[in-house]
């Protein structure tokens, strides 16, 4: 079945406002998508989802800036290409400059697909849903997914961080996995099934166990839950030209489309992540 970026991105981009909508500790809709925040610094500091049905207008935007400026966070938009022009416009005229780029890569899932990795598990791997009323093994998942992406140096989520993370996860129709070797949790992520539509997301692993075929089993395990739930549309996001866009490109997934995240510098103003 072929995939139509503008499909796809009628699909993915309300799927993504509502997830943002249920992680974060605040948020508004506007201009048909939403605007959250929590703590300076959580990776809920954005908006998503405006404009694929409206144009923009000056009121809305100048409240979307205060809404974090008022609270020490960096103005932040990831913008979908088929969005009204005015929304660029109108960011552009109120200082927002280009940040960067997220792909949203897609696959379709038929019932019945025979979906596998295209290399052999290491030895012992397996995989275990965590059950959504284990506040103990959730924050441990959440907690390892948080630094493995991090240096080690790095502090760990704070409580904000590791709140919008629990958040999502116990988000309705959230799957979160762990991946284990000889009993030892040593990654793991999420697929969330809306609809029509499943999101991967935070699939990570540790050190040492990269690079030896886990994530690719890991994203073959989430494709393969996302199918028996109905799902028919798979979805992950990805930084361009990383590992994550690779390995999904191998097992099936197409690009479907591209956002552009804009931000709106300015003095003591703190910026999401990435």
């Amino acid at each position: 079945m072929p995939l139509f970026p503008a499909e796809v991105a009628r699909l993915e981009e309300p799927r993504g406002v509502a997830d943002l909508t249920h992680a974060a500790d605040i948020s508004e809709p506007i201009l048909g998508g939403v605007m959250a925040r929590s703590a300076p610094g959580v990776w809920t500091n954005h908006a998503l989802g405006l404009c694929m049905d409206q144009p923009a207008d000056g009121r809305s935007l100048d409240h979307l800036v205060g809404f974090y400026a008022d609270h020490a966070i960096e103005p932040r938009v990831e913008v979908c290409p088929m969005a009204d022009e005015s929304l660029l416009k109108g960011l552009a005229s109120r200082g927002f400059v280009l940040k960067g780029f997220e792909s949203v890569l897609a696959r379709a899932l038929e019932s019945g697909d025979n979906i596998s990795a295209l290399v052999p598990p290491p030895g012992g791997l397996s995989f275990d849903p965590i059950d959504p009323a284990d506040d103990a093994a959730l924050r441990e998942y959440c907690g390892l997914i948080y630094r493995a992406f991090f240096p080690a140096e790095h502090p760990g989520p704070s409580d904000a961080d590791m709140g919008a993370m629990l958040r999502f996860i116990r988000r309705p129709g959230t799957i979160a996995v762990r991946a284990i070797i000889e009993g030892r949790f040593i990654g793991g992520g999420s697929v969330t099934v809306s609809g029509p539509v499943a999101s991967l997301a935070g699939a990570a692993v540790i050190e040492p166990f990269r690079r030896r075929g886990v994530q690719q089993h890991l994203l073959a395990h989430r494709l393969r839950l996302a199918s028996r739930a109905g799902a028919r549309i798979a979805t992950i996001g990805s930084k361009p030209g990383v590992a994550t866009e690779r390995n999904v490109l191998r097992m099936g997934f197409t690009m479907a489309y591209t956002r552009a995240i804009l931000v709106r510098p300015g003095e003591g103003l703190v910026g999401e992540p990435g």
